[in-house]
């Protein structure tokens, strides 16, 4: 019985990932660039710079270029319409 809700779970799980990738992208780009906006807060605080140290600082820097190319404004974006894009994207 258990093994069976598990695989409708998984298989649940496995079609909202395929239905909503670019959504998933979104969320993560998001992410990274909120805690990206805090990290640099942090370091004009304490004036120093801080060096990506582990793989997920690398990504999420890497995911804040990607979203640079787009020519989306970081500074410009809110927290309010940064869901607006979210759900009319989803």
């Amino acid at each position: 019985m258990r093994i069976k809700k598990l695989n409708k779970i998984d298989g649940a799980l496995k079609s909202l990932f395929e239905n909503h990738k670019m959504c998933i992208t979104l969320m993560i780009t998001s992410l990274a660039t909120t805690l990206l906006r805090k990290e640099k807060k942090k370091s004009r605080k304490s004036s120093e710079i801080k060096k990506p140290h582990s793989f997920v600082d690398v990504q999420m820097i890497t995911l804040n270029n990607k979203v640079k190319r787009k020519n989306i404004n970081n500074n410009d974006i809110s927290k309010t319409t940064l869901n607006k894009q979210l759900l009319k994207t989803c």
